[in-house]
């Protein structure tokens, strides 16, 4: 797609003229037929004490988007989906609210060789309003409060200014709460980079159960545990005391006033691209050396690459460009097998296969394209 496509109706019919070129794949195929690793929880006990209105709803959009550019396949689950756990590896929760059962249920499965991810305050209240003693028995935490900011007669103290609602709008606006320095072991070795923020909430907590089950992977700048991993049977439960995908986006974005204008300059159209990569890879820890966890790769994480698998008629991999501009030698790479006789791209742009037959570069435009892959005629996938 042209770069100077930059409004919105000429950029959507050149992107539905692009779906034409791999139209019967969709039609006819399967997304994501390799499966996800990663579950994140939906809580509907959760929507009832409304948690998702306001700044742990926007935690969770940014976890959400942090795990997709960390290229890891995501499935949304819902509490009555346990039984369907055993299919990851890792379930991530964010909502303060959970029923007691699934809290039960979570604690089984981590003990067979699961694992958990949970941020500030997730799911230490059940259905009751009372703690969740199954969950915060599980990641070893008795908390004793959540801190979103100091109470004031000036208006940063009021509630709602408070409130992180829309990650663009409030997060450079709210108040700084704390900072992390994580431990370097998470990144191979030394670490001078400076300490995550700490904005929207920020878990007043201690670490409970035995010492020696415990390891503690970041912490607060007054010394006190902000991150610890917890040995819970055969699995593992992380607990971060803070909001990480908060953490991530805070440098991508400006301090600027709200804008919501229709001109293309207009901080509404804004796309946030300088996330801090230690906070992205912090959050994906739990998935670092499971196999299968990112069946696609590639060489800009800021490129969501998709996967659509039709049996006869071929793969499609749709290629969305957040990262700001085009990428003149942007490749994908496959981490499960294909048979393919062509490779080419919807926008008829040329592509180059690696001896392997597994990397796929191009050039990749600022908007959208997709990589298509062909069987021979009457071979199927």
């Amino acid at each position: 797609m042209p770069a100077t496509s930059l409004r919105t109706d000429p950029a959507v019919r050149e992107g539905l003229n692009l779906l034409g070129a791999f139209e019967d794949i969709v039609q006819n195929g399967v997304v994501q037929a390799q499966g996800a690793a990663v579950a994140l929880l939906y809580s509907e006990t959760a929507d009832i004490f409304r948690d998702p209105v306001g700044t742990f709803g926007t935690g969770l959009r940014t976890l959400y988007l942090a795990l997709r550019h960390a290229e890891l396949p995501v499935d949304v689950v819902t509490e009555e989906d346990v039984g369907l756990l055993k299919h990851y590896s890792c379930l991530y929760v964010t909502m303060p609210h959970m029923t007691t059962e699934f809290g039960e249920a979570v604690a089984r499965w981590v003990a067979t060789g699961g694992a958990v991810s949970a941020t500030a305050g997730a799911c230490m209240l059940n259905h009751s309003n009372q703690t969740n003693l199954p969950f915060s028995n599980l990641v070893g935490v008795n908390q004793s409060g959540i801190h979103t900011g100091w109470h004031s007669k000036t208006i940063m103290g009021d509630q709602d200014n408070r409130t992180i609602f829309y990650v663009k709008q409030d997060l450079r606006f709210a108040e700084l709460l704390d900072t992390v320095t994580l431990d370097s072991s998470l990144f191979g070795g030394a670490d001078d980079a400076p300490p995550l923020v700490v904005k929207g909430a920020k878990s007043m907590y201690t670490v409970a159960g035995e010492a020696q089950l415990v390891e503690v992977t970041a912490k607060f700048a007054d010394g006190s545990p902000a991150a610890h991993t917890r040995h819970h049977g055969k699995g593992l439960a992380h607990y971060a005391g803070f909001l990480p995908g908060l953490s991530y986006y805070h440098p991508a974005i400006p301090l600027r006033p709200c804008d919501r204008s229709s001109v293309d300059s207009g901080f509404a159209h804004f796309i946030p691209t300088e996330m801090d990569v230690r906070a992205r890879q912090f959050i994906a820890a739990p998935l670092q050396g499971v196999p299968g966890a990112s069946p696609v790769t590639a060489s800009e994480p800021l490129v969501e690459v998709g996967i659509i698998t039709a049996a006869g008629l071929g793969t499609a991999l749709p290629c969305v460009n957040w990262s700001g501009g085009p990428q003149e030698e942007f490749s994908v790479t496959l981490h499960f097998h294909v048979d393919f006789e062509t490779a080419t791209l919807a926008s008829g742009g040329k592509v180059a296969v690696s001896a392997n037959r597994s990397t796929f570069t191009f050039a990749m435009c600022d908007t959208v394209d997709a990589l298509i892959l062909r069987p021979k005629a009457g071979q199927p996938l």
